[in-house]
């Protein structure tokens, strides 16, 4: 399960780095070389076409409030789903483990945020009312089966797990009943993004 979340997240962020990164098309270069284009050959050109905008679900927005609004010196694009997108997805993995916590699919709710191309990310997870300890245990627990377990470390006055590379996450913090992973390029920029989360 916890491998499933990992691409999830990642998956959404990479989507948010694509939209984030896009630019529009270039304008035309002036109506002179333009008109010499289209009388020498008319038969390769092709109508210009409008890159439709792309609207990114905010469905949690108290999620969102949450991640910081800029990390590594740069705004973030952020994004959420609600409960209801996971209850109707079916997994059977996030049912199991929301079992586990005495809790459904449709309690658990998600946010992302992405600086650029500046490796800078961060997702929450919040799993409605589910217990802090109890929450971060479950997680230790299924990360472990991918590899050592991880280890814990101080950033930004906060206590934070460190991840392996067998178990795919930068850094998570525990709060209430949420869960947030984020990544830095270094451990400096780790503690500027710990030090504003909640």
């Amino acid at each position: 399960m916890r491998q499933r979340i990992a691409t999830w997240s990642v998956a959404v962020i990479a989507a948010i780095a694509v939209i984030g990164c896009s630019n529009t098309a270039a304008p035309s270069t002036g109506g002179a070389s333009a008109g010499a284009a289209s009388s020498a050959a008319p038969s390769l050109l092709v109508p210009s076409l409008a890159i439709p905008s792309v609207v990114l679900p905010n469905d949690a927005k108290e999620l969102e409030a949450l991640l910081p609004a800029t990390m590594c010196g740069q705004s973030s694009i952020k994004t959420s789903l609600a409960g209801d997108t996971f209850a109707a997805s079916g997994d059977e993995d996030l049912k199991a483990l929301m079992e586990q916590l005495g809790k459904t699919p449709a309690d658990v709710s998600f946010a992302a945020a992405i600086a650029g191309v500046t490796g800078c990310t961060a997702t929450i997870f919040r799993v409605n009312g589910a217990d802090t300890t109890r929450l971060h245990d479950v997680f230790v627990a299924e990360v472990s089966k991918e590899g050592p377990p991880p280890t814990e470390k101080t950033l930004g006055g906060k206590t934070v797990l460190v991840g392996t590379d067998a178990n795919k996450f930068g850094f998570a913090y525990f709060k209430d009943d949420t869960v947030i992973l984020f990544t830095a390029p270094d451990d400096a920029k780790a503690t500027e993004i710990a030090t504003a989360l909640p």
